[in-house]
C-alpha cells in the first residue's frame, strides 16, 4: 500500500477547523492495514475504529474485514481496493472518498454518508445500505446484487443503471431520479414493495 498524508501545517499559518490526519496516526493505520490476519480469520476481536477521525487517510488495499468503523470520519479517504467485508460502517462519513473496486460485501452501511464517493466497480453484494446517502456518488460498474437500498438517497447518482438496480434486494421507499424510478416501477414493481419480513415485524410491533 502506498500511504500518504499531509504533514501538520506551519504554526504561522492559521490552523484549519477541519481535522487533518497526522503522520503518526497514518503510520499506525499502515500497520493495521497490512495485518496478516483479520476478524474471523485468525483474530478473535474486531478492529475498533468507531468514531475515529481519519479524514483523507490512505487505506488503499487495507485489510479491515469485520472492523467497527461506525460513525467514523473518513471524508475523502483513499480506500481503493480496501477489504471491508462485513465491516460495520453504519453512520460512517465517506463523503468524496475513493472506494473504487473496494470490497464491501455484506458490510453494514446503514445511514452512511457516501455523497460524491467514487464507488466505481465496488463490490457491494448483500451489503446493507438502508437510508444511506449516495447523492452524486459514482456507481459505474458497482456490484449491487442483493443490496438492501430501502430508504436510500440515490438522487443524482452517477452512472447508475436500471440493470444494476434490477439486481438489488429492495428499493422500498428509496429516493431515485425519475429516469430510473419510472421504468423500474414498470419493469420491477416488486422492488418497491414492503418485504414480508417487514410486514410481519410491523404487525408484531403494533
Amino acid at each position: 500500500m502506498n500511504f500518504k498524508t499531509r504533514s501538520n501545517e506551519s504554526t504561522i499559518r492559521e490552523v484549519p477547523e477541519e481535522r487533518k490526519i497526522s503522520l503518526d496516526i497514518q503510520a499506525v493505520l499502515t500497520v493495521l492495514g497490512e495485518r496478516k490476519y483479520s476478524f474471523n480469520d485468525g483474530e478473535y476481536k474486531c478492529l475498533n475504529l468507531r468514531k475515529a477521525h481519519l479524514k483523507e487517510a490512505d487505506l488503499s488495499g487495507a485489510h479491515l474485514e469485520g472492523a467497527n468503523l461506525k460513525e467514523a470520519h473518513l471524508e475523502r479517504a483513499n480506500l481503493k481496493e480496501a477489504h471491508l467485508e462485513e465491516a460495520d460502517l453504519s453512520g460512517v462519513h465517506l463523503e468524496g472518498a475513493n472506494l473504487k473496486e473496494a470490497h464491501l460485501e455484506g458490510a453494514n452501511l446503514k445511514e452512511a454518508h457516501l455523497e460524491e464517493a467514487d464507488l466505481r466497480e465496488a463490490h457491494l453484494e448483500k451489503a446493507i445500505l438502508i437510508g444511506a446517502h449516495l447523492e452524486e456518488a459514482d456507481l459505474s460498474g458497482a456490484h449491487l446484487e442483493e443490496v438492501d437500498l430501502s430508504e436510500a438517497y440515490l438522487e443524482r447518482a452517477k452512472n447508475l443503471t436500471i440493470d444494476q438496480l434490477s439486481k438489488v434486494k429492495t428499493l422500498y421507499e428509496a429516493k431515485l431520479d425519475d429516469k430510473l424510478l419510472i421504468p423500474l416501477k414498470e419493469k420491477h414493481p416488486e422492488l418497491f414493495e414492503k418485504s414480508e419480513q417487514d410486514v410481519l415485524l410491523g404487525f408484531l410491533s403494533s
